[in-house]
Parts: structure tokens; C-alpha cells; sequence
């Protein structure tokens, strides 16, 4: 199958999802194929674009691998998994999409700066509206894994706050193709460390407000998660340790995803500069 001007079309240009029969819109990103070709067609006389190196490192003619896009722009990720990673959606080359993601980035490194800078003892992120979206995740967690005996059903709920976030990066990155969203998602998969870090500095003192009301003094043993998982594994003496490793590696994620989230709006500008994708 090919369409008007010869280029290939077993594949979408824009987000490289493969497509059935003659369709000449793609069902992931939306885009009318035909008009998508036109509008980055080469000018007439033009140079051809150079060669792209392939994974392997050969070079390889980018006028025709969809997957970098047809006329060979950076934009397109097949040159290599990282160039992937870092190179944002054709259509958020906007100046509305760029000024918006700019913007909630900017919010992401605000949040960042209230939640892990606080001293674990003042539990800010658990009282965040953040903490509000977390709770459900960690208690289907416990629900999920209480077939795997009481210890992975203590540990099921942090496992759960985990998971999550990071199961929708990876339907970002590979499904859609939206590596910003890909990066908020790893941001939130790192506020879920500082979220869980009061709980565990909580074990031995038993002070934090738990669901129902209760708390670590006042529920019986196994009610309160990370006293039983540290009391079980023989770590209760070290949860201040734990908890603070937890806050640091929270932190250390939290700010990869806000470069990570940074370079694809610079990248997203450099699109508007060279001339991107129009809205």
C-alpha cells in the first residue's frame, strides 16, 4: 500500500502505529495520513535529508523510515531508544502545547519543592490532596496480593502506590507515545516515596493517623503495615533509616522526571523555532 508521492504508509508517520488496510487516518493520534504527507514533503529542489543511523549503527536513508518520520525530522524516535524517550508528540509542537506543558512543569517543580524539602516527621505529603489519589491504589494493593500470604498482603499496599504510576508510564511510552506524560507519571511514582516515607518512620511510635480512625498504638499487631513488615524482617530499630532512604530516593526520581519533563518542552520550543507541526 502507498500513498500519493510514493512514501511508505505501513505505518503512521507521526506515532509510527501500525495500520490496518487502506485507512488514511490514524486511530491513535488522530492524524488524516495523506494531508500529514503533504505537509512535510520535502520543497522541490530541496537537499535530501542526511543518512540516519540505525540501532546498529548503520546508516540508512531517512526519507523513508516512518518511524523517524518521512521527512527524516528529529521528532521521530528511531534513532536509538534514549532519542525515543526524549523527542515529544508532532502535535504538541504548539505554541499552545508548548506554553502548557511549560506551565505544568513548572507546577511539578513547585509541588517538588513544598513536598520534598519538609521534614518527614511533618508528613506534608500525606496531607496533600495527592495523598487523596495515592490512598486508593495503596489499598487495592493490599486487596491484590492476599493471596500471597499476610507479609506481601502487608507489603501489597505500598507495592500498589507504586505500581500503578508506573504501569501508565510505560502505556505512555509505548502505547501512546507521549513521552511528557511519560515523565509526569515518573513523578508521581516518586512523590509516592515521600508519601510512604512518614508510614514507615511511623512504625515504632505508632502516632500517625491511620484508616478508621486508629493508629499504630491503638490497633492491634499487623494492622499497621510497616511496623509489622519491619518487625517481621527484623528491622523495626532502623525505620527512621528506611524512611529517610525513602524521602532521598523519592526526591532523586521526582527531579529525573522534571528534566526528563524539561527537555521535551525545550524540544517542544526548538519544534516551534524550526517550524513544527502547526496546531
Amino acid at each position: 500500500m502507498e500513498h500519493k508521492g510514493d512514501e511508505p504508509s505501513s505505518n503512521c508517520p507521526k506515532c509510527s502505529f501500525t495500520l490496518a488496510g487502506e485507512a488514511d487516518e490514524c486511530p491513535v493520534c488522530g492524524i488524516v495520513i495523506s494531508r500529514y504527507l503533504d505537509r512535510h514533503r520535502p520543497a522541490a529542489g530541496s537537499p535530501p535529508p542526511p543518512p540516519l543511523p540505525d540501532q546498529e549503527g548503520n546508516e540508512k536513508d531517512g526519507t523513508v523510515d516512518l518511524v523517524a518520520g518521512v521527512d527524516g525530522n528529529t521528532y521521530h524516535p528511531s534513532r536509538g531508544y534514549l532519542s525515543r524517550l526524549f523527542s515529544p508528540m508532532p502535535s504538541r509542537c504548539t505554541s499552545f502545547a508548548s506554553i502548557g506543558t511549560g506551565i505544568f512543569t513548572i507546577i511539578l517543580f513547585l509541588l517538588t519543592l513544598h513536598l520534598a524539602f519538609a521534614p518527614i516527621e511533618e508528613n506534608r505529603a500525606g496531607k496533600s490532596f495527592l495523598h487523596l489519589i495515592n490512598l486508593p491504589f495503596h489499598e487495592a494493593g493490599h486487596i491484590f496480593f492476599i493471596p500471597f500470604g499476610d507479609f506481601m498482603h502487608s507489603l501489597g499496599g505500598t507495592l500498589g502506590q507504586f505500581m500503578i504510576p508506573l504501569i501508565c508510564m510505560g502505556t505512555f511510552i509505548f502505547y501512546r507515545f507521549d513521552n511528557f506524560a511519560a515523565a509526569v507519571c515518573l513523578w508521581w511514582a516518586g512523590e509516592n516515596f515521600l508519601d510512604i516515607a512518614p508510614y514507615v518512620n511511623d512504625a515504632r511510635a505508632g502516632v500517625l493517623p491511620l484508616i478508621g480512625g486508629n493508629t499504630g498504638q491503638s490497633s492491634p499487631y499487623g494492622f499497621h503495615d510497616w511496623e509489622y513488615l519491619l518487625t517481621e524482617t527484623g528491622l523495626l530499630g532502623y525505620d527512621h533509616q528506611i524512611a529517610t532512604a525513602c524521602a532521598f530516593v523519592g526526591t532523586l526520581v521526582m527531579a529525573s522526571a522534571l528534566l526528563w519533563a524539561g527537555m521535551l518542552v525545550w524540544r517542544q520550543f526548538q519544534c516551534l523555532r524550526d517550524g513544527g507541526p502547526a496546531a
